[in-house]
């Protein structure tokens, strides 16, 4: 559990870069506070954020505000996700 990216927080600020490769990965009942229930990808103010997920897995993962199982958010940033054979279940 936690505010944002109950799993993970992949965060690319202020002309920072972010490329994580997510492979073979299970986001199982994890929880934010506030968004990004399973995964939390942000690029804010120049920042760019270009994650890859492959034979992904998120389920039960919950969020009270936004994004349950993820939330991809680039608010004056760059954010490319790209997921490959990924499954998102309640």
């Amino acid at each position: 559990t936690a505010a944002t990216g109950g799993a993970v927080c992949n965060d690319a600020q202020y002309d920072g870069r972010s490329e994580p490769f997510f492979v073979n990965c299970s986001f199982l009942n994890n929880s934010a506070t506030e968004a990004g229930g399973g995964l939390y990808n942000t690029a804010l103010y120049g920042g760019i954020n270009n994650p890859l997920l492959i034979n992904c897995l998120f389920q039960g993962n919950v969020a009270t505000e936004r994004g349950g199982g993820m939330l991809n958010y680039a608010p004056e940033g760059q954010l490319n996700a790209r997921f490959i054979n990924c499954t998102l279940l309640s």
